[in-house]
């Protein structure tokens, strides 16, 4: 079960995810994991010490860190980090680096599915299939993320009937030629 700042940090980490396009996906994580590191290191303990100083004014500490980040961060991370530092939780970007890594490589083992078919889907029939991924992506708090999906459907006559939907290194096979493999497979360790 998550802590209550873990949830928030999943809050945080899914709404920058949900602002960056998908091919800034790798560098926000990396700047992410830069700021994490900078906050997580015990030589840099001052810096959020001064940050959650309640002397020091908020437009103070905007210039501090936009001063220290400047252009080395995109503007994504850096609303993200500026609305951390107003409400008085800077150190939370560590929490939101990990969760946002976790998201990512969930949402990169979706986010390109070939779906291999014997004959030509219809409209209907794709679009059936892409639902079925929509509520998995649901099922898993990730729903606003499906536009970042891409689907792309081929003909395989070869599969006989059935699909076969390959996501990065992971096939599913039910097509009838899988299953005859399979029972050809079973038949040879039998013999």
């Amino acid at each position: 079960m998550k802590t209550g700042s873990e949830k928030r940090a999943t809050k945080y980490a899914k709404a920058l995810l949900e602002s960056v396009k998908a091919e800034t996906l790798r560098s926000v994580g990396a700047e992410l994991a830069i700021l994490a590191e900078i906050f997580s290191s015990e030589k840099n303990k001052s810096i959020l010490e001064v940050l959650a100083n309640p002397v020091l004014p908020f437009t103070k500490k905007q210039e501090i860190i936009s001063s220290a980040l400047g252009s080395h961060v995109s503007a994504p991370v850096k609303n993200i980090f500026m609305l951390l530092l107003e409400k008085g939780i800077p150190g939370l970007v560590v929490k939101i680096a990990s969760q946002y890594e976790k998201l990512v490589n969930e949402l990169e083992k979706l986010s390109s599915l070939h779906i291999i078919s014997a004959k030509l889907l219809s409209d209907p029939e794709q679009n059936s299939l892409k639902d079925s991924v929509k509520q998995s992506l649901s099922s898993h708090g990730l729903s606003t993320l499906e536009h970042l999906v891409q689907f792309n459907f081929t003909i395989d006559p070869g599969l006989l009937g059935g699909l076969q939907v390959r996501c990065g290194d992971k096939l599913l096979d039910s097509s009838i030629k899988g299953a005859v493999d399979r029972i050809f497979e079973g038949l040879e360790k039998a013999v």
